[in-house]
């Protein structure tokens, strides 16, 4: 599964192709993202309540994009750990 997040930016995370758990790093990344887009949000938003209605339609989209992308990445970050939770068991597997 390939997830598109943000203008140039996308994530390759596939279990079923053995690719590796996100590292610590990464994860900072994410989380760092996750938290510009709900900003983006929340600005967006508020701008969206102006008097002018092209401005306001276009703040309603850019906040649309914003949510989508926040949710991109939250998806990515619950397979990452529901792949952290398979690992131990797929391990346990290995010795018995």
């Amino acid at each position: 599964m390939k997830n598109k997040i943000g203008k140039g930016t996308s994530f390759m995370y596939n279990q079923t192709q053995g690719t590796k758990p996100l590292s610590a790093k990464e994860l900072s990344y994410m989380s760092d993202s996750m938290k510009n887009q709900e900003i983006l949000m929340k600005l967006c938003v508020q701008a969206s309540s102006g008097q002018n209605q092209q401005l306001s339609q276009f703040f309603s989209m850019m906040a649309n994009e914003a949510f989508n992308d926040f949710n991109e990445l939250l998806s990515c970050m619950q397979q990452h750990i529901n792949m952290q939770h398979q690992q131990p068991m797929q391990q346990q597997s290995m010795y018995q």
